[in-house]
Protein backbone atom coordinates (compact mmCIF):
# COMPACT_ATOMS: atom_id res chain seq x y z
CA UNK A 1 0.00 0.00 0.00
CA UNK A 2 1.44 3.41 -0.41
CA UNK A 3 0.20 6.81 0.31
CA UNK A 4 -1.60 9.44 -1.77
CA UNK A 5 -0.29 12.73 -2.72
CA UNK A 6 -1.50 14.27 0.24
CA UNK A 7 0.04 11.79 2.61
CA UNK A 8 -3.58 11.42 4.68
CA UNK A 9 -4.72 8.10 4.09
CA UNK A 10 -3.50 4.78 2.63
CA UNK A 11 -4.38 3.62 -1.16
CA UNK A 12 -6.01 -0.14 -2.15
CA UNK A 13 -6.62 -0.75 1.80
CA UNK A 14 -6.22 -4.25 2.42
CA UNK A 15 -9.81 -5.28 3.67
CA UNK A 16 -10.92 -3.84 -0.61
CA UNK A 17 -9.34 -7.44 -1.25
CA UNK A 18 -9.12 -9.45 1.01
CA UNK A 19 -12.86 -9.29 2.76
CA UNK A 20 -14.92 -9.87 -0.36
CA UNK A 21 -13.66 -13.16 -0.60
CA UNK A 22 -13.61 -14.74 2.62
CA UNK A 23 -17.17 -16.01 1.92
CA UNK A 24 -16.11 -18.08 -0.64
CA UNK A 25 -13.42 -20.10 1.19
CA UNK A 26 -14.41 -22.67 3.34
CA UNK A 27 -11.10 -25.16 3.45
CA UNK A 28 -10.41 -25.34 7.11
CA UNK A 29 -6.97 -25.17 5.94
CA UNK A 30 -6.93 -21.95 3.96
CA UNK A 31 -8.19 -18.93 5.70
CA UNK A 32 -5.88 -19.59 8.87
CA UNK A 33 -2.87 -18.88 6.14
CA UNK A 34 -4.43 -16.07 4.34
CA UNK A 35 -4.90 -14.33 7.88
CA UNK A 36 -1.28 -15.46 8.58
CA UNK A 37 -0.54 -13.15 5.23
CA UNK A 38 -2.82 -10.29 6.18
CA UNK A 39 -1.47 -9.70 9.54
CA UNK A 40 2.29 -9.54 7.67
CA UNK A 41 0.92 -7.07 5.05
CA UNK A 42 -0.55 -4.84 7.36
CA UNK A 43 2.39 -4.88 9.81
CA UNK A 44 4.42 -3.76 6.48
CA UNK A 45 1.78 -1.32 6.17
CA UNK A 46 1.81 0.28 9.45
CA UNK A 47 6.12 -0.02 9.56
CA UNK A 48 5.67 2.24 6.27
CA UNK A 49 3.80 4.73 8.05
CA UNK A 50 5.84 5.02 10.79
CA UNK A 51 8.73 5.74 8.27
CA UNK A 52 7.22 8.30 5.78
CA UNK A 53 4.19 10.38 8.08
CA UNK A 54 5.71 12.45 10.68
CA UNK A 55 2.99 14.14 11.71
CA UNK A 56 1.38 12.21 14.77
CA UNK A 57 -2.42 13.22 14.27
CA UNK A 58 -1.83 11.46 10.70
CA UNK A 59 0.51 9.00 11.47
CA UNK A 60 -2.42 7.81 14.48
CA UNK A 61 -5.90 7.82 11.90
CA UNK A 62 -3.31 5.97 9.11
CA UNK A 63 -2.85 3.32 12.08
CA UNK A 64 -6.70 3.24 12.83
CA UNK A 65 -7.51 3.01 9.33
CA UNK A 66 -4.95 0.43 8.65
CA UNK A 67 -6.20 -1.65 11.57
CA UNK A 68 -10.12 -1.04 12.57
CA UNK A 69 -11.19 -3.43 9.55
CA UNK A 70 -9.96 -6.06 11.15
CA UNK A 71 -10.81 -6.11 14.67
CA UNK A 72 -13.37 -9.07 14.12
CA UNK A 73 -11.25 -11.35 12.02
CA UNK A 74 -7.92 -11.05 13.32
CA UNK A 75 -7.41 -11.84 17.51
CA UNK A 76 -7.52 -9.29 19.92
CA UNK A 77 -3.90 -10.33 20.72
CA UNK A 78 -2.27 -9.50 17.08
CA UNK A 79 -3.52 -6.59 16.58
CA UNK A 80 -2.70 -5.05 20.03
CA UNK A 81 1.13 -6.35 19.54
CA UNK A 82 1.11 -4.42 16.12
CA UNK A 83 -0.16 -1.28 17.92
CA UNK A 84 1.73 -1.71 21.05
CA UNK A 85 5.20 -2.30 18.43
CA UNK A 86 3.91 0.52 16.20
CA UNK A 87 1.61 2.77 17.98
CA UNK A 88 2.54 3.36 21.64
CA UNK A 89 5.74 4.96 21.31
CA UNK A 90 4.27 7.76 19.15
CA UNK A 91 1.43 8.27 21.76
CA UNK A 92 3.68 8.44 24.54
CA UNK A 93 6.05 10.89 23.19
CA UNK A 94 3.33 12.87 21.82
CA UNK A 95 1.22 12.37 25.60
CA UNK A 96 4.50 13.22 27.53
CA UNK A 97 4.42 16.41 24.70
CA UNK A 98 1.44 17.60 25.25
CA UNK A 99 1.22 21.38 26.83
CA UNK A 100 -1.23 21.51 30.10
CA UNK A 101 -2.76 25.28 29.99
CA UNK A 102 -3.86 26.38 33.12
CA UNK A 103 -6.66 27.70 31.34
CA UNK A 104 -8.84 24.26 30.15
CA UNK A 105 -10.32 25.20 26.93
CA UNK A 106 -6.62 25.76 25.48
CA UNK A 107 -5.81 22.24 25.88
CA UNK A 108 -5.05 20.09 22.59
CA UNK A 109 -6.78 17.02 23.30
CA UNK A 110 -6.18 15.58 19.87
CA UNK A 111 -4.24 12.55 21.27
CA UNK A 112 -5.74 12.18 23.97
CA UNK A 113 -9.11 11.14 22.27
CA UNK A 114 -6.76 9.29 19.63
CA UNK A 115 -5.92 7.12 23.03
CA UNK A 116 -9.42 6.53 23.57
CA UNK A 117 -10.30 5.80 20.46
CA UNK A 118 -7.89 3.08 20.46
CA UNK A 119 -8.77 1.54 23.47
CA UNK A 120 -12.76 1.42 22.42
CA UNK A 121 -11.80 -0.36 19.48
CA UNK A 122 -9.83 -2.72 21.24
CA UNK A 123 -6.83 -2.19 19.20
CA UNK A 124 -4.78 -0.34 22.52
CA UNK A 125 -4.68 -2.81 25.33
CA UNK A 126 -6.02 -2.09 29.11
CA UNK A 127 -2.72 -1.88 30.53
CA UNK A 128 -0.90 0.04 27.53
CA UNK A 129 -4.13 2.38 27.87
CA UNK A 130 -3.96 2.97 31.78
CA UNK A 131 -0.27 3.26 31.90
CA UNK A 132 -0.20 6.29 28.97
CA UNK A 133 -2.93 7.88 31.14
CA UNK A 134 -1.15 7.42 34.12
CA UNK A 135 2.27 7.70 33.10
CA UNK A 136 2.24 10.65 30.71
CA UNK A 137 -1.21 12.43 30.97
CA UNK A 138 -2.09 12.96 34.71
CA UNK A 139 1.15 12.60 36.43
CA UNK A 140 2.03 15.93 34.45
CA UNK A 141 -1.27 17.11 35.04
CA UNK A 142 -0.56 16.16 38.82
CA UNK A 143 3.02 18.21 38.52
CA UNK A 144 0.56 20.98 36.86
CA UNK A 145 -1.94 21.48 39.75
CA UNK A 146 0.99 21.14 42.42
CA UNK A 147 2.68 24.47 40.42
CA UNK A 148 -0.04 25.99 40.57
CA UNK A 149 -1.00 25.88 44.26
CA UNK A 150 1.71 26.68 45.68
CA UNK A 151 1.45 30.15 43.80
CA UNK A 152 -1.94 31.02 43.42
CA UNK A 153 -3.15 33.47 46.03
CA UNK A 154 -6.52 32.58 48.19
CA UNK A 155 -9.03 34.36 45.93
CA UNK A 156 -7.65 31.82 43.16
CA UNK A 157 -8.50 28.55 44.67
CA UNK A 158 -11.70 28.15 43.54
CA UNK A 159 -10.49 28.55 40.00
CA UNK A 160 -8.11 25.83 40.84
CA UNK A 161 -11.17 23.73 42.10
CA UNK A 162 -12.77 24.43 39.22
CA UNK A 163 -10.38 23.58 36.90
CA UNK A 164 -9.93 20.19 38.85
CA UNK A 165 -13.53 19.31 38.07
CA UNK A 166 -13.35 19.70 34.61
CA UNK A 167 -10.66 17.37 34.57
CA UNK A 168 -12.37 14.67 36.08
CA UNK A 169 -15.47 14.89 34.22
CA UNK A 170 -13.64 14.83 31.06
CA UNK A 171 -11.50 11.78 32.29
CA UNK A 172 -14.06 9.77 33.51
CA UNK A 173 -17.07 10.72 31.80
CA UNK A 174 -16.06 12.06 28.45
CA UNK A 175 -16.05 14.71 26.15
CA UNK A 176 -19.21 15.24 26.62
CA UNK A 177 -20.91 14.36 29.98
CA UNK A 178 -24.13 14.37 29.17
CA UNK A 179 -23.75 11.28 26.26
CA UNK A 180 -22.77 8.95 29.35
CA UNK A 181 -20.07 7.48 27.54
CA UNK A 182 -19.04 5.75 30.91
CA UNK A 183 -22.18 3.09 30.76
CA UNK A 184 -20.96 2.16 27.26
CA UNK A 185 -19.81 -1.38 27.35
CA UNK A 186 -16.04 -1.44 26.53
CA UNK A 187 -15.79 2.10 27.60
CA UNK A 188 -12.51 3.48 28.83
CA UNK A 189 -13.53 5.54 30.65
CA UNK A 190 -14.98 3.07 33.16
CA UNK A 191 -11.83 1.54 32.83
CA UNK A 192 -10.45 4.85 34.04
CA UNK A 193 -13.16 5.18 37.15
CA UNK A 194 -12.42 1.23 38.42
CA UNK A 195 -8.57 1.92 38.39
CA UNK A 196 -7.23 1.91 41.73
CA UNK A 197 -3.72 4.55 40.25
CA UNK A 198 -6.03 6.84 38.86
CA UNK A 199 -8.73 7.58 40.99
CA UNK A 200 -5.31 7.76 43.80
CA UNK A 201 -4.21 10.57 41.61
CA UNK A 202 -7.48 12.12 41.67
CA UNK A 203 -7.63 12.35 44.99
CA UNK A 204 -4.01 13.28 45.50
CA UNK A 205 -4.95 16.16 43.67
CA UNK A 206 -8.33 17.00 45.89
CA UNK A 207 -6.06 16.54 49.14
CA UNK A 208 -3.57 19.75 47.83
CA UNK A 209 -6.53 21.99 47.15
CA UNK A 210 -7.44 21.05 50.46
CA UNK A 211 -3.88 21.56 51.71
CA UNK A 212 -3.80 25.23 49.85
CA UNK A 213 -7.08 25.95 51.24
CA UNK A 214 -6.86 24.67 54.94
CA UNK A 215 -3.31 23.13 55.75
CA UNK A 216 -4.28 20.64 58.58
CA UNK A 217 -3.52 17.04 57.74
CA UNK A 218 -1.38 17.58 55.00
CA UNK A 219 0.90 20.13 53.86
CA UNK A 220 0.99 21.36 50.75
CA UNK A 221 4.61 20.16 50.00
CA UNK A 222 4.32 16.80 51.61
CA UNK A 223 2.12 15.65 48.75
CA UNK A 224 4.13 16.34 45.79
CA UNK A 225 3.85 14.17 42.88
CA UNK A 226 6.44 12.07 41.59
CA UNK A 227 6.43 11.69 37.43
CA UNK A 228 7.49 8.20 37.04
CA UNK A 229 6.73 8.33 33.19
CA UNK A 230 5.10 4.94 30.67
CA UNK A 231 7.75 2.99 30.52
CA UNK A 232 8.06 2.71 34.63
CA UNK A 233 4.53 2.51 35.00
CA UNK A 234 3.69 -0.27 32.60
CA UNK A 235 6.24 -2.31 34.20
CA UNK A 236 4.98 -2.22 37.84
CA UNK A 237 0.75 -3.05 36.06
CA UNK A 238 2.47 -6.13 34.44
CA UNK A 239 4.37 -7.31 37.42
CA UNK A 240 1.52 -6.65 39.72
CA UNK A 241 -0.88 -8.59 36.73
CA UNK A 242 1.83 -11.69 36.49
CA UNK A 243 1.39 -11.65 40.62
CA UNK A 244 -2.73 -11.49 41.05
CA UNK A 245 -2.20 -14.58 37.94
CA UNK A 246 0.32 -16.53 40.28
CA UNK A 247 -1.87 -15.91 43.56
CA UNK A 248 -5.66 -17.56 42.07
CA UNK A 249 -3.17 -20.24 41.08
CA UNK A 250 -2.06 -21.03 44.21
CA UNK A 251 -5.48 -20.30 45.52
CA UNK A 252 -7.87 -22.42 42.76
CA UNK A 253 -8.49 -25.42 42.58
CA UNK A 254 -11.37 -27.10 40.54
CA UNK A 255 -14.51 -29.05 42.36
CA UNK A 256 -13.93 -32.39 41.34
CA UNK A 257 -17.95 -33.29 42.16
CA UNK A 258 -18.91 -30.24 40.09
CA UNK A 259 -17.02 -31.06 36.95
CA UNK A 260 -19.15 -34.13 37.29
CA UNK A 261 -22.14 -32.48 36.71
CA UNK A 262 -20.90 -30.45 34.36
CA UNK A 263 -21.25 -27.06 37.08
CA UNK A 264 -17.69 -26.26 36.47
CA UNK A 265 -17.62 -23.82 39.89
CA UNK A 266 -14.35 -23.40 41.59
CA UNK A 267 -13.33 -23.90 45.09
CA UNK A 268 -10.70 -22.17 47.22
CA UNK A 269 -8.51 -24.78 48.95
CA UNK A 270 -9.58 -24.35 52.77
CA UNK A 271 -13.00 -25.08 51.32
CA UNK A 272 -11.98 -28.63 50.10
CA UNK A 273 -13.03 -31.36 52.74
CA UNK A 274 -10.51 -34.24 52.09
CA UNK A 275 -10.53 -34.42 48.10
CA UNK A 276 -7.79 -34.57 45.98
CA UNK A 277 -6.91 -32.55 43.18
CA UNK A 278 -4.36 -32.91 40.44
CA UNK A 279 -2.00 -29.95 39.80
CA UNK A 280 -2.50 -30.50 36.13
CA UNK A 281 -6.40 -30.00 36.39
CA UNK A 282 -5.35 -26.79 38.48
CA UNK A 283 -3.52 -25.69 35.62
CA UNK A 284 -5.63 -26.51 33.23
CA UNK A 285 -8.37 -24.85 34.76
CA UNK A 286 -6.72 -22.07 35.18
CA UNK A 287 -5.62 -21.76 31.62
CA UNK A 288 -9.14 -22.25 30.71
CA UNK A 289 -10.44 -19.35 33.03
CA UNK A 290 -7.68 -16.91 31.34
CA UNK A 291 -8.49 -18.29 27.90
CA UNK A 292 -4.89 -19.09 27.38
CA UNK A 293 -3.76 -22.36 25.47
CA UNK A 294 -2.80 -25.52 27.75
CA UNK A 295 0.01 -27.47 25.79
CA UNK A 296 1.81 -29.66 28.59
CA UNK A 297 5.23 -30.69 27.44
CA UNK A 298 6.26 -33.92 25.92
CA UNK A 299 9.48 -35.72 25.88
CA UNK A 300 12.18 -36.31 28.39
CA UNK A 301 12.10 -32.82 29.86
CA UNK A 302 8.39 -33.10 30.45
CA UNK A 303 8.19 -33.93 34.38
CA UNK A 304 10.63 -32.47 37.40
CA UNK A 305 10.90 -34.86 40.23
CA UNK A 306 8.17 -36.38 38.98
CA UNK A 307 5.83 -33.66 38.28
Amino acid sequence: PNLNETGHHLENQLEVWILPWLQYLDHRATVPTILSDVAKRVKSALSFSKRKVSNDDTFFNICIETLQPWCRILKNETLQNLTSTFVTPRLERSLSQLTIDQTFEKIKWDTVNITFRLNALGLLSSTEFLSLMEGELLSNWAEVMYTWLSVVGTTEHSQVATYYLKWKTRIFLGQDASEMQSNVPNSPHKLLQEDEMICRIFYGCLLMIQAAIQPGMHSLQSLCPVHVGYSVVMARRLKESRSRAEEALKKMEYDSVGKGKGTGEFIYASERKGENVTFREVVEEFAREKDVSFRPRLGSNATINGK
